[in-house]
């Protein structure tokens, strides 16, 4: 199971929204670091 904020297809969303699709290899890092996902 892959942990939401490195899940593929919300990287892709974000970019998207972001209109950056190059920022691919930042979003799950700047996903968790804003903590916002549940703990497990």
């Amino acid at each position: 199971m892959t942990s939401w904020p490195t899940d593929p297809r919300l990287v892709e969303t974000l970019c998207r929204l972001m209109g950056a699709p190059d920022a691919r290899e930042s979003v799950p890092e700047t996903v968790a670091a804003l903590n916002l996902y549940p703990k497990t």
